[in-house]
């Protein structure tokens, strides 16, 4: 490990952008390397090496922490100029269009009340562990007890790998706004307004309304973003699912619900496919798993009822993917997006 001496340039916020300087002279990164700080792409023809970076929506300096440009998104508390909403060393912003810090608050709510919902199943399990160590096997209060535990592991598990999805959105290149509504607009979508809905922004960003003090309807809405992530869900321009929505994604986001209700020793409510098509909203959505690798010919066979303007499957590939074919045509992407950050 190479010791470093670290010295401070304040910026206009007066947060410290860190410099380190190697013993025995300046730190320089590769010149065969493109990336630097942050994951910014070097620019170094303007003040030279390693004192500008650019990205999709800015130009910007690392010495002073600020952007060249003004930020695409108009910025209430903050200056159009500021940048990692004047936090670098915290946030990242690989595209240059600035994280949303009302967006970085409930995020960290979300993930502060997965650590402790996490923290207290554990701590009953362990205490029903050693209650169960001095009762009878054979008696009524050791079948309840057991029962209690099993129920407790299943949540331990689905809380976990909600833990480990949002760790995933927290890293992505894409960027994500998860926002809290007192009530949510869902226009003729006909949603109930205590939960919410995911939809594409203006600038690219994908958007997470939830209504406000519900966490099961804030896990369900993070849930689908998850499922953007990884190419499980796409969505069209009017803030609908897309070609591959279908009745799965609601079955995992609404099992996703039973996480955040109920006593924590209950049993988890588990729905079906056929569950989430009883229900009007739903009805039209297809039964089977669609993703941005099923075939273009089943994504079409499936949700055939989706694809406007009599788009039909391409005779020249009819074993392609969706991904492969939706890449190739650019058009689709006027209707249908999804992510491609992995």
């Amino acid at each position: 490990m190479t010791t470093c001496n670290r010295s401070y340039y304040q910026t206009a916020s007066n947060l410290g952008v860190i410099y380190a300087k190697r013993q025995g002279g300046k730190e320089k990164s590769s010149n065969a390397y493109s990336f630097g700080f942050n994951g910014q792409l070097k620019d170094n023809e303007v003040y030279g090496e390693g004192n500008g970076y650019t990205a999709e929506f800015w130009e910007y300096d690392p010495r002073i922490g600020r952007r060249w440009n003004l930020d695409p998104i108009n910025q209430v508390s903050i200056s159009n100029y500021a940048c990692f909403a004047n936090s670098p060393i915290y946030f990242k912003d690989s595209r240059g269009n600035t994280w949303d810090p009302e967006s970085q608050e409930s995020a960290d709510a979300y993930n502060k009340d997965l650590d402790n919902r996490i923290s207290n199943v554990e701590s009953k399990i362990e205490s029903i562990t050693t209650e169960l160590a001095a009762i009878d096997p054979a008696s009524k209060k050791f079948t309840k007890l057991n029962d209690q535990l099993k129920n407790l592991n299943d949540r331990l598990i689905e809380l976990n790998i909600a833990s480990m999805e949002f760790s995933v959105l927290s890293q992505s290149d894409q960027v994500y706004s998860l926002l809290p509504k007192v009530k949510i607009d869902h226009g003729v979508l006909g949603f109930p307004e205590d939960e919410g809905m995911i939809y594409l922004g203006e600038e690219g960003n994908v958007i997470a309304e939830y209504a406000h003090g519900n966490p099961a309807a804030k896990g369900h809405e993070i849930k689908h973003l998850y499922q953007y992530e990884i190419g499980r869900v796409s969505l069209n321009e009017g803030g609908a699912g897309g070609a591959i929505y279908d009745a799965t994604d609601e079955v995992e986001a609404y099992n996703r619900d039973a996480v955040f209700d109920g006593d924590i020793t209950s049993p988890m409510i588990r729905l079906t496919t056929a569950d989430i098509v009883s229900h009007s909203v739903y009805s039209h959505l297809p039964q089977v798993s669609l993703t941005i690798d099923t075939r273009y010919n089943d994504v079409y066979k499936f949700n055939s009822q989706y694809f406007p303007f009599g788009i039909s499957v391409p005779i020249e590939a009819p074993n392609g993917t969706y991904r492969e074919l939706h890449l190739k045509d650019g058009g689709r992407k006027t209707y249908d997006h999804f992510s491609t950050t992995y």
